[in-house]
């Protein structure tokens, strides 16, 4: 996660706030007691009337504020300043052209507010500032201002260091898809395609998802069959139902999660959703315990020899549930009364029957 201090919204001023003892050094320095542990910071306010006001000193409010967007606080002055309309909005813009790396941080996490086509140009800019925070504060304004230019930008931000900004360039893209489709439809099948492609292969378990789920919406299916039996072997649930529900046709969204998990017959009737053996693999080896058992539910559909042998391995799963299906299979399958806790005797079960083994009918 990108650091992002804690700072209250303009309407909610803060009086109590979380600290860690690293937060708090000079404390420590008077009270070595406070390393110890966690403390809260509270501020005592007390309320006082018009009249006991003789004493206050007031100070123009953009200067004052622009004064403190440098400061770790800024954030907060930076909000501030999106309430003054033109004469505070410049303010903002040149902070966000400052050699300091706090001072662009803050006033592009206010701009994205901005609805102004005159800030394209400031925020192709800051989509390419060096700093992560502010790259992620660039995209997220992004999104309320788009411009067809900005697909360069976010296209490389789709291989962006940082898994914040990646996620967060996908899902920009996403919100101009809806709220533009034709158009950016026909610019996604044509540039965008390969990008998201690429994505699928990210370290990331969450970008992986979030471009599969853009190639989801297209309409079509640009994603190779492969890939799609590839990402089965992901640790992450919605990936491999939306990989299932891609290979069994493009079924409507949210079909892939009544997959039925039970026993159905065997060999399926339904062959034409089905995915062979081979293409389950991944399924049976994927270290989610329900996918396994996804795998099993195909495999005893299948019942075919290579389904004998995925399931064998899974007689010595570290979940008994697995175990307690796929002895199941093996049994109803071969008719053997082969005990469950003996997985070396199915072994050689089916080293000696492998060659003549044939699918019940």
């Amino acid at each position: 996660m990108l650091d992002n201090d804690f700072y209250p919204s303009p309407p909610a001023p803060l009086q109590c706030q979380r600290v860690t003892p690293d937060q708090i050094p000079q404390c420590i320095q008077d009270l070595p007691r406070l390393k110890a542990r966690n403390w809260y910071l509270t501020k005592q306010v007390r309320g006082f009337q018009p009249g006991e006001m003789y004493d206050l000193e007031f100070q123009p409010a953009i200067r004052v504020l622009a004064a403190m967007l440098p400061e770790p606080e800024g954030g907060t002055a930076a909000w501030l300043l999106t309430g003054f309309e033109a004469s505070g909005r410049s303010v903002l813009v040149a902070a966000c052209r400052s050699t300091n790396s706090q001072q662009r941080i803050n006033p592009s996490s206010a701009i994205q507010v901005l609805k102004d086509p005159s800030r394209i140009e400031l925020l192709l800019t800051l989509l390419k500032d060096d700093v992560p925070r502010v790259r992620l504060n660039a995209v997220l304004a992004a999104k309320w201002n788009w411009d067809p230019r900005f697909d360069e930008s976010f296209l490389a931000l789709f291989h962006d260091p940082c898994s914040e900004v990646r996620e967060a360039a996908i899902i920009g893209m996403d919100l101009w898809e809806v709220t533009n489709p034709v158009p950016m439809g026909e610019r996604l099948q044509t540039n965008h395609v390969p990008a998201y492609l690429a994505l699928l292969r990210d370290p990331d378990p969450e970008v992986q998802f979030r471009a599969l789920d853009e190639l989801w919406h297209w309409g079509q299916d640009p994603v190779p069959r492969a890939e799609l039996v590839r990402l089965l072997g992901t640790p992450r649930m919605d990936t491999v139902y939306r990989a299932l529900a891609m290979l069994y046709g493009r079924c409507p969204p949210g079909w892939a999660y009544k997959f039925p998990m039970g026993c159905p017959r065997f060999p399926s009737t339904i062959a034409t959703y089905l995915l062979s053996s081979a293409e389950a693999a991944p399924l049976t080896t994927n270290r989610l315990t329900l996918v396994r058992l996804k795998g099993l539910t195909i495999l005893r559909q299948n019942a075919d020899a290579q389904a004998v042998a995925l399931t064998l391995p899974l007689l010595r799963d570290t979940n008994s549930l697995v175990r307690k299906r796929a002895f199941a299979l093996l049994k109803t399958v071969s008719g053997q009364d082969i005990p469950q806790d003996d997985p070396a005797r199915w072994e050689q079960w089916w080293a000696a029957n492998k060659g003549s083994y044939a699918a019940p009918k």
